[in-house]
């Protein structure tokens, strides 16, 4: 049961994860249309911070942005569910056991990872020897190599971190990384 629970939990956070990055790239708001002059023209209407900024749509953008529109209140509102059943796949981890919860949360922490861009994961790669060099703790190149084979995309992120982990002792209770 713990194995069907973590595939479930893996293969929604993945799907959030997704999710949650091709939202940041959608249009959001809503279109308006005014008319000037007896021709109609259409807007983009978004809230930034406390004040409405207009953008104006040529003629060939109008679809395009009700399509991304219409996609972002799907992806909303499934991740309104995603949510809901990640809290309570979390709560039957809870109850089964504390490695289960365990391993839900490394899930978690490392979902996001992976659906990082090339550059995003260069950016994080450099942050972390950065951080290091200041610590004053070098990567060993064991931990160095895990990292750059996750920065590759020849594998996940999880993965790598459940190797380092385990090669300093860390028990990382044997989840599967499908």
């Amino acid at each position: 049961m713990s194995d069907a629970l973590l595939k479930e939990y893996r293969t929604l956070q993945s799907k959030k994860a997704k999710m949650t990055a091709e939202l940041a790239v959608l249009a959001r708001g809503s279109i308006s249309v005014k008319t000037i002059k007896g021709n109609e023209y259409c807007y983009l209407q978004c809230r930034d911070g406390g004040r409405v900024v207009s953008r104006y749509l040529k003629s060939d953008e109008v679809t395009p942005v009700k399509k991304e529109l219409a996609k972002r209140k799907r992806y909303e509102k499934e991740l309104a569910g995603i949510n809901v059943r990640l809290g309570e796949l979390e709560y039957a981890g809870r109850l089964i056991g504390h490695g289960l919860a365990q391993q839900m949360l490394r899930i978690k922490l490392a979902s996001g990872m992976d659906s990082l861009s090339s550059a995003e994961r260069e950016k994080a790669v450099s942050f972390g020897v950065a951080l290091n060099a200041v610590e004053g703790v070098p990567a060993t190149e064991q931990a160095a190599s895990e990292v750059a084979a996750w920065c590759s995309g020849a594998t996940s992120y999880l993965a790598a971190f459940d190797t380092i982990l385990k090669r300093y002792g860390f028990s990382t209770g044997g989840a599967s990384h499908a």
